[in-house]
């Protein structure tokens, strides 16, 4: 499967289309699994190089949809999500932690408007 989708880009590349991000859907992950991405444990990684040109990545993500409610369910299930310190410093962010409160009082205070 990797080869076949690395051609894929590969001809694309040669029609002017720059694949840069391929998208699946969660209950797919088996396709993510043979390209090497993995996003759990300590080491996440989310792209590969392009098959074309070593200087770009080809990144992998879930779809959107999947990607939401994941994060519903561990703020709902967890109550807070741990940010990566990059971000957090990245877009000047006051913590690493997002509470569940947060949304809860964005949602609060949306009603009155």
């Amino acid at each position: 499967m990797k080869i076949e989708l690395m051609i894929i880009v590969k001809e694309l590349w040669g029609v002017g289309i720059r694949v840069r991000l391929i998208i699946c859907d969660m209950d797919m992950r088996d396709v993510f699994r043979v390209l090497g991405i993995s996003s759990s444990g300590p080491i996440i990684v989310n792209h590969l190089p392009h098959p074309n040109d070593n200087k770009l990545k080809v990144y992998c993500s879930y779809d959107v949809v999947h990607v939401l409610k994941n994060i519903k369910h561990m703020l709902v299930n967890n109550h807070f999500i741990i940010l990566p310190i990059s971000i957090v410093q990245q877009f000047c962010l006051p913590s690493c932690v997002v509470r569940l409160k947060h949304s809860e009082d964005l949602v609060a205070f949306q009603e009155e408007l």
